[in-house]
């Protein structure tokens, strides 16, 4: 445990605006005391070198380091102190912020038995870029000072946590492998395209085996299920909310004919695309009806 500088002298925080965040660099010799925090969560995310959050108990265990790739949350009201460990550099983004009720469950990371009121959670290697874009989203949007600027700050915070939850799984399901989460990505991301074992599998650096292993461990299905079953439920949208043909749809989706996509809609819908869009309530307004 490398020896952390004595704290300064203990100082309160003027009053945090509901949002503020920026990008910080900071040398040996950083340190920040609020002996009764602030009325606001504080999220730090570490780039590089190595950070420390201090407890107040005044012994070498009660401290926290904080690495590269990092989501540490303080929360409201919790004495602080944190700064960069001795010999080191401390890159990090960070946040205040009040948290929006429906928040609630995205805060529940890991706690930090060494310092009260703090929790913790490894982002992993494939977050890191998307963490990091969404931090400077937040310092672009809260400097320009706008009410809409403020709510597109805090979108990308809440994208931040909802992200950091799917990462870390809840009390009911499993953080899904960071590999195959890609690929379900991509997957759903352009459902038309012919999607193969072998190219995800290369995106995934991994062997079509092996991956093809890994993929039906994580999701229960095979690639091939998954990917049809990801262009029936677009077909199913495009029936619905579009006036495209069955045809198509059934090409849009990544179909390589008609019947096919007929064969698959009818075996898991329990009805043909053509009945389906007739049975379904229409939300889509005639043509005619959108002539002024």
């Amino acid at each position: 445990m490398p020896v952390l500088l004595p704290p300064k002298p203990a100082h309160e925080c003027a009053a945090v605006p509901e949002l503020i965040s920026d990008h910080f660099t900071q040398a040996e010799g950083y340190n920040a005391v609020r002996t009764r925090g602030t009325t606001t969560a504080l999220l730090f995310f570490t780039r590089k070198g190595q950070g420390f959050m201090r407890s107040f108990r005044n012994n070498r265990e009660s401290v926290h380091i904080t690495n590269p790739g990092e989501l540490v949350l303080w929360e409201a009201k919790q004495p602080q102190s944190y700064g960069t460990v001795p010999g080191s550099v401390w890159d990090f983004h960070w946040v205040h912020f009040h948290p929006k009720v429906h928040w609630r469950p995205l805060l529940q990371m890991a706690p930090v038995v060494a310092v009260k009121g703090v929790s913790a959670l490894q982002m992993s290697a494939d977050d890191l870029g998307t963490i990091d874009a969404l931090f400077a989203a937040i310092h672009r949007d809260t400097r320009m000072a706008s009410r809409f600027r403020h709510e597109l700050a805090l979108n990308s915070l809440e994208r931040i946590l909802l992200l950091a939850q799917e990462h870390s799984g809840t009390k009911s399901t499993r953080a899904i492998d960071a590999r195959i989460r890609v690929a379900l990505e991509c997957i759903a991301s352009e459902p038309g395209k012919p999607h193969s074992v072998a190219a995800l599998a290369k995106s995934a650096g991994l062997s079509p085996s092996r991956f093809a292993h890994l993929f039906a461990q994580e999701t229960g299905r095979s690639v091939l299920e998954m990917v049809i079953r990801t262009r029936l439920a677009q077909a199913e949208r495009l029936l619905t909310l579009s006036t495209s043909s069955v045809s198509e749809i059934a090409f849009a989706v990544g179909f390589s004919s008609v019947s096919l996509f007929t064969r698959h809609f009818t075996r898991h819908y329990g009805s043909s695309p053509r009945k389906f869009r007739q049975t379904e309530p229409a939300t889509t307004f005639p043509e005619a009806q959108l002539r002024l």
